[in-house]
């Protein structure tokens, strides 16, 4: 990303960010804010107010990687755990007093 500066008619000092990206990109996300009344430039304008608002993004970054996202049989235990916590469904699982008792229930010795 660069920045250039230039002073516009009202003598405030601007600056222009340039940011590189793939053609496919731009022109996505172009069409998107045109639908939305908006070009790249205001939507630029509006992503930096909110970071200064924010005093950081105004979303959270997450990784989306195939293997950081839960497979079916994780969220399946999610769901199962969340409605057992809330009481949707009787939770049977086992409770032990101590970790003697749950390694002896694993078939293990402490």
């Amino acid at each position: 990303m660069s920045m250039n500066m230039n002073i516009d008619a009202d003598s405030n000092l601007q600056q222009d960010v340039r940011a590189r990206m793939s053609s496919v990109l731009k022109n996505d996300a172009e069409n998107i804010l045109s639908s939305l009344g908006l070009n790249g430039a205001t939507a630029i304008k509006m992503l930096y107010a909110q970071i200064v608002d924010k005093k950081g993004l105004p979303f959270t970054p997450t990784l989306t990687a195939s293997h950081e996202i839960p497979n079916v049989e994780t969220r399946r235990a999610m769901v199962l755990a969340e409605a057992k916590e809330l009481g949707m469904i009787p939770d049977d699982s086992p409770r032990f007093s101590s970790v003697s008792e749950l390694m002896e229930d694993l078939g293990r010795e402490d």
